[in-house]
């Protein structure tokens, strides 16, 4: 890296790290640019020369949410060959995690930062490498795309071509799934439905579990998840 590639990743975490100095003392509602800019050292100006505005500043500091979840995936899919079990297993440790911090998995993929996501989490992974594990690599296809439904269909796709259902079902399959995952986080966020993180994401596995089912899978392959 040339010396001004340094210095930018070095102002990029900074900077990152102040955010998340007020988000752990105050809350994601309390960060303001100015807030931020003072804290950091600098003006308002400088921050706005590496981040857009202070939503794309936020959500960059939100990746940070998905260190436990990107270490954690490998180990929980450890070992299973089976694309299915291996989908749901990836949604049932995703949940795990986005109902342990849902502000933030909301706003990295619900929040429509969806154009920003590719180039955000890769700058982010190269200005905090330790953050991705070395034997997570084959999920990194998956890592690199924000948009939930897109994410979701590649990896279900590999059901698919081993002849779980057809291909013609993934997309709805996908599309459902993603929609349960949203709607019930919204609602979990709302208190509209809060039984805990543990149970609401029990519950949310339950119910993508029984999505598959209801496109042929068999109940003895996902009776751990009903």
């Amino acid at each position: 890296m040339t010396k001004k590639e340094i210095r930018y990743k070095r102002m990029i975490r900074h900077l990152t790290q102040t955010v998340w100095s007020i988000i752990d003392s105050e809350g994601m509602d309390a960060v303001t640019a100015r807030k931020a800019a003072d804290l950091a050292g600098y003006n308002v100006a400088t921050l706005y020369n590496y981040f857009e505005n202070l939503n794309h500043l936020i959500f960059f500091a939100s990746f940070r949410a998905l260190k436990d979840y990107a270490m954690a995936l490998p180990e929980h899919t450890k070992g299973i060959e089976d694309p299915v079990l291996i989908y749901i297993k990836t949604w049932e440790c995703f949940n795990a995690f986005a109902y342990k911090e849902p502000l933030y998995y909301k706003n990295i993929f619900l929040g429509g930062h969806t154009a920003k996501y590719n180039q955000s989490l890769q700058l982010y992974y190269d200005v905090f490498p330790e953050e991705l594990p070395s034997d997570g690599l084959q999920f990194l296809p998956m890592f690199r795309e924000g948009d939930l439904y897109e994410r979701d269909f590649k990896l279900l796709s590999a059901a698919a071509h081993n002849g779980s259902f057809g291909m013609e079902n993934v997309r709805d399959i996908s599309n459902m799934n993603v929609v349960l995952f949203s709607g019930m986080l919204n609602r979990f966020l709302t208190s509209e439905w809060n039984p805990g993180p543990e149970d609401a994401a029990k519950a949310t596995t339950r119910y993508q579990a029984r999505t598959l089912m209801a496109y042929g899978i068999s109940k003895e392959l996902l009776e751990d998840y009903l």
